[in-house]
């Protein structure tokens, strides 16, 4: 038993989720004051930089699946941050990001500039750079595997 345990501290999801939602309460907390979370901001963004995209799209382009993105985006249709744009395809729901949501992604950006900005000072952009570069040889990694497996 105490192996098994020993083995889950140096799994590399358990290290990366428990990093993440360290990260993710930190810019959390920077972005309170616009009242959104870091995970609506994303969605924000990328609302905003490509309009009128489906959910399955914007699922994609986050790294999410589709019930997650739903949970993540009823409260901001309810706020009036996001908004179902036209589809050519009747069983797809696109998204637009609204007035509201832009000026709540305006207000957002003051917060997460803040809260990057001493993460930034904290480890360094050396070490920034070292650490993307080896999140993205993970997720690609991942996504070889799934490739591989699937041929």
């Amino acid at each position: 038993m105490e192996e098994t345990i020993a083995e889950d501290l140096n799994c590399t999801c358990y290290r990366v989720r428990k990093a993440a939602r360290v990260l993710t309460q930190f810019y959390d907390d920077a972005l309170a004051d616009a009242g959104a979370t870091l995970t609506q901001m994303s969605v924000l963004t990328e609302l905003s930089r490509s309009p009128n995209v489906s959910v399955t799209a914007l699922g994609k382009r986050l790294g999410m699946d589709r019930t997650t993105l739903s949970r993540i985006i009823k409260p901001m249709l309810r706020n009036g941050w996001i908004e179902s744009g036209k589809s050519d395809d009747r069983r797809a729901r696109n998204l637009e990001i609204t007035k509201n949501g832009i000026e709540i992604l305006t207000r957002c950006n003051n917060g997460w500039r803040q809260a990057e900005s001493r993460m930034l000072r904290t480890i360094g952009r050396e070490n920034r750079s070292v650490l993307f570069d080896l999140l993205d040889q993970a997720g690609g990694a991942v996504r070889d595997v799934e490739s591989a497996n699937a041929a």
